[in-house]
């Protein structure tokens, strides 16, 4: 048994889905199922019986999970006091590319109080930031997407605008609808990115279908493809500023949509937060309020 066999037993026990909770989760299908096998084979009891296709909890299965959420809080419990009694805490902290390429560096640096912690610092995408967190991997994140799920608290720091570029020679009316933008070559971001999920959502509630061109792990990748005149593409508006100032790309303006996001601090509920993070979480909180950056 494991603590990671015990949160997939417990929220399969909520879901009584094993897709649900696998998407929940950040995790294959085949993985959770695994966990309760092993969970099952381990003790010898059975913890769900199908009915008519339904999962259902079996009277073991309702004992043992109270114990199985007991046994979560009582390790949160003591990963929050073992915390408490270092001088220095270890912090790990997550941020989406489009925060850590632009943001985290300079907020870090005059952070006062930056010296209470002995940090680590992940600068990733958003899904695996998410993932992450649930899994215990990180305390905070700050990611570009809405953490969809039940047992994450998430505070919105600030919005953030998306901005469709094209070279400076590109063929393209620099007014256009979505409908005419999903016509062209797109150069996106991957699609584990918070940028990638948010355009995805956008056209598909819309009913837009199309196929990217190009599909990058960096927005600066999005950026040089769309400098060679190769498609058009969607990046954030403070990663495109400084080539659009010199002219070397140029904004299409989307006459149809929103194109705003946010950016949120996530972390589990679970999670018991020391003085010291939330000082550090109002520090986010208050830096990035739209007057200031």
């Amino acid at each position: 048994m494991n603590i990671r066999q015990l949160s997939i037993f417990i929220n399969v026990a909520k879901n009584l889905n094993v897709t649900k909770t696998a998407k929940e989760m950040y995790l294959a299908q085949p993985s959770v199922s695994q966990a309760i096998k092993e969970l099952e084979s381990e003790y010898n009891v059975k913890l769900f019986k199908r009915v008519k296709q339904r999962l259902i909890l079996t009277e073991a299965g309702k004992d043992l999970v109270r114990y199985a959420k007991q046994i979560i809080n009582d390790v949160t419990l003591f990963e929050a006091k073992a915390n408490n009694l270092s001088n220095k805490p270890k912090l790990n902290l997550a941020c989406s590319l489009s925060m850590g390429e632009n943001y985290l560096a300079n907020l870090i640096s005059n952070y006062e109080a930056k010296t209470d912690f002995s940090f680590h610092f992940n600068v990733i995408i958003s899904s695996k930031i998410i993932a992450g967190i649930l899994n215990g991997d990180f305390d905070l994140g700050i990611i570009e997407a809405e953490a969809n799920n039940l047992n994450l608290v998430s505070l919105k720091l600030r919005d953030d605008k998306l901005v469709v570029i094209a070279g400076k020679n590109y063929a393209i009316q620099p007014t256009i609808s979505l409908a005419e933008l999903v016509k062209y070559p797109l150069i996106l971001r991957d699609q584990f990115s918070g940028t990638r999920l948010f355009v995805d959502n956008l056209l598909q509630s819309r009913g837009l279908s199309y196929n990217p061109y190009c599909e990058a792990s960096t927005n600066l990748s999005v950026i040089d493809f769309v400098s060679h005149n190769l498609g058009v593409g969607i990046v954030p508006d403070s990663v495109a500023t400084n080539f659009l100032a010199s002219k070397e790309l140029k904004k299409i303006k989307i006459v149809d949509a929103d194109l705003t996001r946010a950016f949120n601090l996530i972390y589990l509920k679970s999670h018991v937060v020391t003085a010291e993070e939330q000082k550090l979480i109002n520090y986010f909180v208050a830096k990035l309020s739209p007057n200031k950056l």
